[in-house]
């Protein structure tokens, strides 16, 4: 398993990256196959920290592959954009349209579960379907207090102070709801089945991991505080 300390980014953020990189490389290259001159990602005004409304053609085209041998070995790399296998001439634009269109979270919620694209009431944008990311979310919970995610709540009070409340409380609870296990419950068990562990041998692990890391002063208090509401949340 790959090991993070509390200086480093969380095993959520990095392995929600390399999933990025892998599906945005599938869409590119598809584009570059049929001639297409821009693609078009729906990046919510959350994820604006990632980048403006283009990715940079450089990066496209020179950081889109994975770190072999941390995540993934060289079979995959067929599947990633690779320099070596790119027509660079013709790489396509890539936009995010929604950084810069209005964006009322709400009303795209509405039309999804309208249009039937998304069951009625699983359209929140803090769900996921990713086992691995449930897993690592609650892994995060236990091991830092925190959850990778943070800051995307952060970018929106930074675009609108008047949330601050509201995405400080929505952060809590559901960190909360992450630490006791409440979220995605069944697909975190189904995940450490598949992986040949248990949520207890990760939570033994952790306890160690902890008490090695540099800042873990700082993390047991981070822990406390996600633990001083003792408010039970709705399960997500």
């Amino acid at each position: 398993a790959v090991e993070f300390d509390s200086n480093e980014l969380g095993a959520g953020s990095e392995q929600c990256r390399y999933c990025g990189y892998l599906l945005h490389g599938l869409v590119v290259k598809e584009a570059i196959k049929r001639n297409i001159p821009y693609v078009l990602l729906a990046y919510s005004p959350d994820q604006i920290h990632f980048y403006f409304y283009e990715m940079p053609r450089e990066e496209i085209i020179n950081k889109w592959g994975p770190d072999f041998g941390k995540f993934s070995s060289e079979e995959d790399a067929k599947w990633y954009i690779v320099p070596m296998n790119l027509k660079v001439e013709n790489v396509p634009r890539v936009l995010l349209p929604y950084h810069v269109l209005p964006y009322k979270e709400d009303k795209v919620i509405e039309l999804v579960e309208e249009k039937g694209y998304v069951e009625k009431g699983n359209a929140d944008p803090l769900k996921t379907n990713c086992y691995a990311l449930s897993a690592a979310l609650f892994y995060e919970a236990h091991r830092f207090g925190a959850l990778c995610y943070a800051v995307q709540p952060a970018e929106l009070v930074r675009q609108d102070p008047t949330l601050r409340k509201k995405w400080l409380l929505t952060i809590k609870h559901f960190t909360r709801t992450v630490y006791d296990g409440d979220f995605n419950r069944e697909k975190v068990e189904e995940f450490y089945k598949i992986i040949g562990t248990s949520r207890e041998e990760v939570l033994e692990l952790i306890k160690g991991r902890i008490e090695k890391d540099p800042n873990k002063e700082i993390i047991k208090k981070n822990i406390e505080w996600v633990k001083s509401d003792r408010r039970k949340f709705k399960t997500i």
